[in-house]
């Protein structure tokens, strides 16, 4: 039997679309209402002022060999609005990441490579604490595989992911903001990343890898406890890639691959339940690397900034959280 060509064209198309548009089965949804803010370049890891009124993140342009590119701290106002790029101390950094914001909203933390000069290129990573103006910066002091950085809600430690006793494990170490004091609190594992603590300072939440799944786990500080929250053997393989902690502890957003294609963000207990998703980012099969990624709560826990790229844009979005999430 022949097929006309109309015919086959017909059934893909109603194939696809249902593809598309079917949700994933056993998971709830319950969708905010997001808000493209801005595009850039290639914006990531949105944070939110302590205020709410301001949301910093680093984005990069191209420039010419043998640097490839020049990354910044930006920020924009809550709405979109206000683009400023801040300074950097007069800096210049091939390579920008684990972006966080001080409780008081003084001081921006960053694992960085710098330029030390033109024509130069710094091979080793540290972490950077610099003005939430941009006006001034400085080194802590290290060197090596560095990333994450995180500050406790007390303002004392700045968190971070350090890869430097095992070829192949991460730990999570802890060092005051001035340089002193650097502590490793006992957290090993593979690819360790996305760091975000509970506002009482007691657990850290992060994912890690363990064989060739991804876990999003929650430690506490102390040492005594210890749960993964979801594993990706358990969501049907659907890798799991950025996530952040709720104001009140209650809850976890965190980025995860969906069955429609790209990622999209979803809600989960603080100590493991039914996840929801929030958002969906609808970019398809045709383009497996978008989707919603880099979640971060407002401190008011009424909005969820992140990275994206989507079928509509690129660049920074946030959600509204729905009403069952809110403090």
């Amino acid at each position: 039997m022949k097929i006309r060509k109309t015919t086959l064209i017909f059934i893909i198309t109603f194939f696809t679309i249902c593809l598309l548009s079917c949700g994933e089965e056993g998971i709830r949804e319950n969708l905010g209402e997001v808000y493209h803010l801005y595009d850039g370049n290639i914006p990531l890891n949105p944070k939110f002022s302590p205020a709410g009124n301001t949301i910093f993140f680093h984005d990069r342009e191209e420039i010419s060999e043998p640097f490839n590119y020049r990354c910044y701290v930006a920020i924009i106002g809550e709405n979109g609005d206000n683009f400023n790029e801040l300074g950097m101390g007069g800096l210049s950094f091939s390579s920008i990441s684990g972006l966080s914001i001080s409780p008081d909203g003084n001081w921006i933390s960053f694992s960085g490579i710098e330029y030390e000069e033109y024509g130069k290129l710094n091979s080793e990573r540290d972490i950077y604490k610099m003005s939430s103006d941009g006006s001034y910066i400085e080194g802590l002091g290290l060197e090596g595989k560095i990333s994450d950085t995180c500050w406790s809600t007390d303002g004392e430690w700045i968190y971070f992911v350090w890869h430097i006793n095992s070829p192949e494990r991460d730990e999570i170490y802890r060092i005051r903001p001035d340089g002193t004091g650097i502590e490793n609190i006992g957290i090993e594992h593979y690819d360790i990343n996305s760091l975000s603590i509970t506002n009482d300072n007691k657990y850290i939440v992060y994912i890690f890898i363990e064989g060739e799944s991804s876990k999003l786990a929650v430690y506490s500080i102390e040492g005594n406890e210890f749960w993964v929250v979801v594993d990706e053997e358990d969501i049907g393989g659907y890798t799991i890639h950025s996530s952040c902690v709720s104001p009140d502890g209650r809850w976890i957003c965190y980025s995860r691959a969906s069955d429609t294609g790209g990622y999209d963000l979803f809600v989960v207990p603080f100590y493991g339940g039914e996840s929801v998703k929030i958002t969906k980012c609808g970019i398809g099969y045709l383009k497996l690397d978008g989707g919603d990624f880099s979640p971060d709560w407002s401190k008011d826990g009424k909005w969820i900034v992140f990275s994206a790229i989507r079928l509509n844009g690129e660049g920074i979005f946030k959600v509204k959280v729905p009403d069952e999430f809110l403090p």
